[in-house]
C-alpha cells in the first residue's frame, strides 16, 4: 500500500509539472514608448559633499591601562571586587568547593597579582 501511495504522489508532482510547463505566459500589453534614462546624475551639493566626508562616531577601545584596580582595594564592594578578580583571571567563584573567595582573599590575590 505505501508503494501505491509514493507512485500517485510522484505522478500528481509529475502532472502538475506538465501542466505549467506548457502553460502559455500571459502576455504584456505594450505601453507608450518608455522614458530615455537620464545619462547624468546631479552633482551632490557641496555642504552635503563636507558633511559625507566628516567622520560621524570615533571608537575607543580601552586599553590594560584603563582598568587597572585603584590604589584603595578595600574600599571597593564585592561586585567590583568580583569584576576586577575575573578581568585578572582569578577564579572567585567557587574558590573553596562551594564557597566564593572572601573579600579579604580577593584583595589578598589582586595584590600579589599587581606586585
Amino acid at each position: 500500500m505505501q508503494a501505491f501511495d509514493i507512485a500517485l504522489y510522484a505522478l500528481a508532482i509529475i502532472t502538475v509539472l506538465l501542466l505549467r510547463a506548457e502553460a502559455t505566459p500571459a502576455t504584456v500589453a505594450p505601453t507608450a514608448a518608455p522614458e530615455a534614462p537620464q545619462t547624468t546624475a546631479p552633482a551632490p551639493a557641496p555642504a552635503m559633499a563636507q558633511a559625507i566626508s566628516q567622520p560621524v562616531a570615533t571608537l575607543t577601545i580601552p586599553t590594560e591601562s584603563s582598568t587597572e584596580a585603584p590604589a584603595d582595594l578595600a574600599s571597593l564592594k564585592t561586585p567590583q571586587l568580583r569584576k576586577l578578580c575575573s578581568q585578572r583571571g582569578i577564579t572567585w567563584r567557587n574558590a573553596h568547593g562551594k564557597k566564593h573567595l572572601r573579600n579579604a582573599e580577593m584583595i589578598e590575590m589582586l595584590q600579589a597579582l599587581a606586585a
